[in-house]
């Protein structure tokens, strides 16, 4: 019996047992080239030297994902969002709950649609129509009257139920002015695409 579990033991490939861990490292290209005084951001944990994630590390197993390109867009035509298309969009919005004047950060959101979602037209779920809010503020957006429409990458136009304008993006939230927040909307519901109003306030 001994000798069974000793056989066991010794089947077993020790880097199994390490606890898994996911760490979120944001370098610029420029970091990676010299990552001993690069400062990098980890995820809900603030800035770092590169080394130091590097000395963290150390004795790990280590699995680099791939780059993530913003630039790419992502669309799929059923409700769910696609994985990739999280991604991005979590970036694009700095990580951000993206519900007004919110200060939240955390990969626990909910990707919501701006606009409802409807069974056509086909390619509607992604990068160009999500966006992250917490279980808490996406409820809101649902049942007490705001309206929101994704005007950018990761930018937002809110209209609430009293009828002010905010726009919403890394940066945080601003007020827009009734007339240039109203055009959004008006040409959203029209079909037509507005590109040259600036959202300022």
């Amino acid at each position: 019996m001994l000798q069974l579990l000793l056989d066991a033991l010794r089947s077993i490939e020790p880097a199994q047992l390490r606890p898994r861990a996911v760490l979120h490292l944001h370098l610029t290209v420029a970091g990676m080239a010299d990552p001993r005084s690069a400062v990098g951001r980890v995820e809900e944990c603030g800035p770092v030297l590169a080394s130091q994630v590097a000395h963290w590390l150390g004795p790990c197993q280590v699995a680099v994902e791939p780059v993530v390109d913003l630039a790419e867009a992502v669309a799929a035509t059923g409700y769910e969002h696609a994985e990739r298309g999280k991604e991005r969009v979590w970036l694009l919005t700095g990580g951000r709950d993206m519900f007004p004047w919110a200060c939240g950060r955390s990969r626990r959101v909910d990707f919501d649609h701006p606009t409802p979602w409807e069974h056509r037209p086909p390619g509607q779920t992604g990068t160009h129509h999500s966006q992250p809010l917490s279980r808490w503020n996406h409820r809101p957006k649902t049942h007490a009257g705001f309206e929101v429409r994704q005007v950018g990458p990761g930018r937002y136009l809110w209209r609430t139920a009293l009828g002010h304008y905010l726009t919403v993006g890394p940066e945080g939230t601003r007020p827009v002015s009734p007339q240039v927040g109203a055009v959004w909307f008006a040409a959203e519901e029209s079909g037509l695409e507005v590109v040259q109003v600036r959202l300022a306030g």
